[in-house]
């Protein structure tokens, strides 16, 4: 179509701007392109390539640029001061990254940098504000869980194993970045909604995902020199974070 002839040409100018001023509004901008233009993972693997993409290689190429340049440049920018300090930036990205994983899997799911994403994500999901906290679950919770007919698609069923691979690198770290945060951070609205992240872990990767879990949560020094857990402190975040989430 006309629109998608035009998309290449508009997300190169989004990438210039968001690689020179960093602002949040350029990755609303590339969530909705994703949302817009994708396949919603009905992709095809190239014989050239062998690599999935979506049926409009203009597209595809596009949104692949895009997501690789802006996440880069987003990376830089976080690594400039503390993660407290862009909570919109955080907020915005992993709304973006959401959204590819919804609606181009075959996209995110080959970014090489997935596994600089999810370490973000832990320190992501340990800020006090409510709207980072909530686009970070959503990323993490359809990484995690995709759902029984997403993972029917040729797109999960080539890449799951970098998905597992990534999950395997940072399980450990994501699951004590979600427990503390049940235990001292996480605004008390969203507690179920984390727990449900811990949950499917849990359920995606039960044997490493018990050794981690009880693993932190057995630690004396969780959560932190500032606030001491009785054994009893322990049980209840334990039941919480095991809590089901509540139905949206």
């Amino acid at each position: 179509t006309s629109a998608s002839q035009l998309l290449p040409s508009l997300l190169t100018n989004v990438i210039g701007i968001f690689e020179a001023y960093h602002h949040p509004s350029c990755l609303d901008v590339l969530a909705t392109a994703a949302e817009v233009f994708a396949g919603g993972g009905a992709g095809q693997v190239t014989p050239e390539s062998g690599q999935m993409q979506l049926k409009d290689a203009a597209a595809s190429a596009a949104l692949q640029e895009a997501l690789g340049r802006v996440c880069f440049a987003a990376y830089t920018k976080l690594q400039s001061g503390a993660m407290a300090s862009f909570p919109e930036l955080l907020k915005s990205l992993f709304d973006m990254c959401h959204k590819y994983i919804c609606f181009a899997p075959e996209i995110i799911l080959q970014l090489p940098s997935l596994p600089t994403l999810i370490q973000i994500s832990t320190q992501s999901i340990r800020l006090r504000e409510r709207d980072p906290i909530l686009t970070t679950i959503a990323f993490l919770s359809t990484l995690l869980a995709p759902g029984e007919k997403a993972l029917q698609l040729p797109v999960w069923q080539q890449f799951r194993c970098q998905v597992d691979a990534c999950i395997g690198q940072h399980g450990e770290e994501l699951t004590r970045a979600c427990l503390m945060a049940v235990a001292d951070t996480c605004p008390s609205q969203l507690v179920s909604k984390l727990g449900g992240v811990i949950m499917s872990l849990l359920q995606s990767y039960p044997q490493p995902a018990q050794q981690w879990f009880g693993k932190v949560l057995m630690n004396p020094q969780f959560p932190g020199e500032e606030l001491v857990l009785t054994e009893e402190d322990r049980q209840r975040v334990c039941a919480i974070a095991m809590s089901q989430p509540a139905l949206p």
